[in-house]
C-alpha cells in the first residue's frame, strides 16, 4: 500500500504482518480503514495498493472484495442477515464455498470461540460482547488476505485471548491484519505499531 489520500499518510504492510494503528477520538481512523478496503471513496485519492490492486477501480473491486474483509467499529452494524448462520453462511456462498465445506468451516470458528450455541439465534438476542466476536469469526473463515479490523475489540472483557487466535490464525495463513485500535494489550502485542495523529502516521520504534 502507498501514500493515502488527503494527508501524508504512507504505509506499507508486507504479506503476514500484523500491524496496529492507533490515535485518538476524531484522528482519522475509521476513515483510513474504510479507504484501505475501498469501503469509501475519499474525494482526493492518493495511491492504495493491496496486492498491486487499486481498492477504487472498476475493474480490481469485484477481486478485491474477495481478498480483503473490513470489520467495522459498530459490530451491529457489520452482519446482512439477522440470523446468526444464515448471515455466516453468506459470505462463504460469495466465494463459492460447497455447501459442506462451508458448514465444517463454520462449526469450527464458533466452536474455537465458544459460540457454538449461538448459531441458530438471532443477533438481537446476542450481546455486543457476542456480536463483536461472530464479526471477527466472519473475517477469519473468509481467509481473506488483508483483513482490516476498527476497534472491533473494544467490546470484549477477553480482548487478548481473541486477538491471540486472530493473531495464530493469520499467522498459519500469512494473512495482512491492520488493526484500529486504543487497547495496549493489542498494541503491545502487534509486529508494528503507528500513531496517527493530526494527519500524519509515525511508527513506534520502542
Amino acid at each position: 500500500m502507498g501514500n493515502v489520500p488527503g494527508s501524508d499518510i504512507s504505509l506499507e504492510v508486507q504479506r503476514g504482518e500484523v500491524v496496529a494503528i492507533t490515535g485518538r477520538n476524531g484522528s482519522g481512523k475509521t476513515s483510513l480503514a474504510k479507504y484501505l478496503t475501498g469501503v469509501v471513496k475519499p474525494e482526493k485519492i492518493g495511491q492504495i495498493l493491496i496486492d498491486n490492486l487499486d481498492p477504487y477501480s472498476e475493474l480490481d473491486r469485484d477481486k478485491l472484495a474477495k481478498l480483503s474483509f473490513y470489520v467495522c467499529q459498530n459490530p451491529r452494524e457489520g452482519y446482512v442477515f439477522e440470523d446468526v448462520a444464515e448471515d455466516l453462511r453468506f459470505r462463504l456462498q460469495n466465494l463459492g464455498m460447497p455447501a459442506g465445506k462451508i458448514k465444517k468451516r463454520i462449526q469450527a470458528y464458533l466452536r474455537r470461540f465458544h459460540l457454538k450455541l449461538k448459531k441458530h439465534q438471532l443477533y438481537q438476542d446476542l450481546t455486543g460482547a457476542e456480536t463483536a466476536r461472530l464479526q471477527i469469526i466472519k473475517a477469519l473463515m473468509s481467509h481473506a488476505d488483508l483483513l482490516v479490523l476498527d476497534e472491533a475489540f473494544s467490546m470484549l472483557t477477553d480482548a487478548g485471548e481473541v486477538f491471540d487466535i486472530l493473531r495464530a490464525e493469520a499467522r498459519k495463513r500469512k494473512q495482512t491484519v491492520i488493526i484500529f485500535t486504543k487497547e495496549e494489550s493489542i498494541l503491545a502485542a502487534a509486529d508494528r505499531t503507528f500513531l496517527l495523529e493530526n494527519g500524519l502516521l509515525t511508527e513506534n520504534d520502542d
